[in-house]
């Protein structure tokens, strides 16, 4: 918030001597719209109703906050549950609202935290509602699967009737060599130090990998979507949002309908590689002395390389494409509205 020092408020025009009009007040870039007294008459200074436009404003403020804290109860429910589990087993999780972490544990087992926060008007409320709250945990051999609902039908309908506000966060520990599946409806998803295959889908929400081998699968509606360290194959999608990766070392397969992609090639590309953007920047970064064809192109923008290839510009699009280092497999750059580029660790 901007500093409260001392400054003279300027109106926006002039008042004749005694007329009541409604003003633009400007004080120190914030913007009020007050009723503005001509000084001559009633003898109020422009700092005068300055500070009596805070004391309201202040105390509406005030007063809302108070009626919203005394107006809610909030419970926190935690539900836990334990599996005994060997590594190479398989996870799979489906939600309709809630984020996720799932990490990684020394022990031959899976450990499940459900934290579930609620407000509502009344505590027993609160706790009649928590009870619908469908939770399933079923395991099968080395197979475990969990199921979060809210509701029967999967909508949100019936707890926006009942201004109700709901959170869900479920944490999950697995062996570090565990498949993972996981469907979610809207929710940000946090996975990391795994070793086997991931895929995984969410409706909206941003989507953080760390340090994983083995191919990962990863599709999100709206959300951006960051890889970091993995050691095999990427296929990430997003409907609206940046795709960033980081220490890759295998290949990748990255599609984003609006948002830049960056991503960084820390060895050789294992196989044929693709990222295309459909209203963004494409950007790869690859060590100096690997070898690989390049195919990049844009719609509308312009690409630049580090590397010795062929650029041919047209009036608003560019291609590019050439053979770097002896050849390899190929990188595809594409984007149909923004710029690429190919850099060099």
């Amino acid at each position: 918030m901007a500093s409260l020092r001392r400054a003279p408020c300027r109106w926006p025009g002039e008042c004749e001597t005694g007329e009541v009009k409604k003003k633009q007040v400007w004080c120190n870039q914030t913007v009020f719209f007050a009723v503005a007294y001509r000084t001559t008459k009633y003898g109020l200074s422009c700092n005068t109703m300055r500070r009596a436009v805070w004391l309201l404003l202040g105390g509406w403020l005030l007063l809302a906050g108070t009626v919203r804290a005394e107006g809610l109860v909030e419970i926190t429910d935690v539900v836990k549950r334990a599996f005994k589990a060997t590594p190479g087993g398989h996870l799979e999780l489906e939600m309709d609202r809630g984020n996720v972490e799932i990490s990684t544990t020394a022990e031959s087992a899976v450990y499940v935290e459900v934290i579930r926060t609620l407000q509502t008007e009344r505590r027993e409320e609160a706790e009649r509602l928590l009870e619908g709250h469908q939770l399933t945990f079923e395991q099968e051999g080395e197979s475990i699967y969990i199921k979060s609902q809210l509701s029967e039908d999967g909508s949100w309908r019936f707890w926006k009737r009942k201004n109700i506000r709901i959170r869900v966060e479920i944490r999950i520990r697995v062996p570090r060599r565990f498949s993972v599946a996981f469907t979610t409806g809207a929710g940000n998803v946090d996975l990391r130090d795994l070793e086997g295959t991931v895929e995984g889908e969410t409706g909206a929400g941003n989507v953080t990998l760390r340090n994983l081998r083995g191919t990962v699968q990863i599709s999100t509606g709206a959300g951006n979507v960051e890889v970091t360290e993995l050691e095999g194959h990427l296929e990430a999608e997003t409907g609206a949002g940046n795709i960033t990766v980081k220490g890759l070392r295998g290949s990748a397969d990255a599609e984003t309908g609006a948002g830049n992609i960056t991503a960084e090639f820390v060895a050789p590309p294992e196989k044929d590689s693709r990222f295309e953007s459909g209203a963004g920047n494409v950007t790869v970064f690859v060590p100096a002395r690997v070898g690989f064809v390049l195919d990049a192109s844009t719609g509308i923008g312009s690409i630049s390389s580090d590397f010795e290839v062929r650029i041919d510009r047209d009036w608003i699009s560019a291609e590019a494409r050439g053979t770097v280092n002896g050849g390899g497999p190929t990188l595809r750059l594409e984007a149909g509205l923004g710029n690429v580029s190919l850099r060099r660790l």
